[in-house]
């Protein structure tokens, strides 16, 4: 699910905004506009940071971050830089000035979801801004349209407004339901070191004969979970191994488990597995925590309801 919604009232809304995992990630050329044209999977992941949002008649809008981690919280901006501010401040910008300078809102978050980690807690975060500040302003917005405004901010918000597992080309904001939700066992990896998505995407190389999702969604479609776990695949990871051997660790470490397969997430740092049960998947945390104690370790599952349902 995007994000379930927690409590409901008719003066503030919460939201739990889930993190992503990339299944399958192919770079099919580069464009114009300096993006990249791309083909992924993706899925949403039972990490979730805790959203309230809470609408006033100030015309200002505020952002509180905390976090179980003081670390992270400190790496997360409260004003305009962060994306549910400018998410906020584009749904403002479909009405007219006057409307505008009496709608106001106060937004607190509580991050869990770590920040440089392909897991795609900002984008989360944005397409649970646009949903929130559109019930509660009253704006009206069709999905499709919330969908339009957060591609202009960040190429993954679309999906994130989407069902639990998608396939998205363009540079990620084209997405097409798959309509099919299993629950799959995901390790999830987090190193103390980060990566940047400019930097990682400026170092790819685009393949001579770049490969389709087909059989990664087949599988997914027909329940093979073997079949799945060999065609989950991210191009991406070689180029971030060569930047970081941290990258390169983290899969000959879960090569050594019983994972049904393993990939990188996003454009990095986060590295994940999957697993047949959840006994097996609990075995490789206690066995990967030995082996690399710096590292911070999610056990959890896919999750692929639609937000709304």
């Amino acid at each position: 699910m995007f994000s379930k919604i927690l409590a409901q009232p008719v003066h503030h809304i919460r939201f739990a905004s889930s993190a992503k995992l990339n299944l399958f990630l192919e770079i099919k050329a580069r464009r114009s506009d300096g993006f990249h044209e791309l083909e992924t999977v993706m899925s949403k992941f039972s990490l979730f940071d805790d959203m309230t949002f809470v609408p006033n008649d100030t015309g200002r809008i505020t952002l509180s971050v905390d976090s179980p981690q003081p670390e992270l919280a400190r790496l997360v901006p409260s004003d305009e830089s962060n994306l549910i501010v400018r998410s906020l401040q584009a749904l403002l910008a479909t009405v007219d000035q006057d409307s505008a300078s009496r709608m106001g809102m106060t937004v607190s978050l509580l991050k869990r979801i770590p920040v440089q980690a392909g897991l795609g807690g900002a984008s989360g975060n944005s397409a649970a801004a646009l949903v929130a500040g559109n019930q509660l302003w009253g704006l009206g917005l069709s999905l499709p349209r919330l969908m339009e405004i957060g591609g202009g901010l960040g190429s993954d918000i679309p999906f994130f407004l989407g069902s639990g597992f998608c396939k998205c080309t363009g540079r990620g904001e084209q997405i097409e339901n798959l309509n099919c939700a299993p629950r799959f066992n995901i390790l999830v990896a987090k190193p103390k070191f980060g990566l940047s998505t400019p930097e990682i995407y400026s170092r790819c190389q685009v393949p001579e004969a770049p490969i389709n999702s087909e059989t990664l969604i087949h599988s997914l479609r027909t329940s093979r979970l073997a079949e799945f776990g060999k065609a989950l695949f991210n191009r991406l990871e070689f180029f971030a191994g060569e930047m970081h051997d941290g990258i390169r660790r983290m899969r000959d470490e879960f090569a050594r488990t019983n994972s049904l397969g393993h990939a990188m997430t996003g454009s990095g740092s986060c590295y994940f597995g999957l697993y047949r049960s959840y006994a097996v998947m609990m075995a490789a945390k206690k066995l990967l925590t030995n082996r690399m104690p710096e590292v911070a370790f999610f056990a959890g599952h896919t999750l692929g309801r639609p937000f709304n349902k």
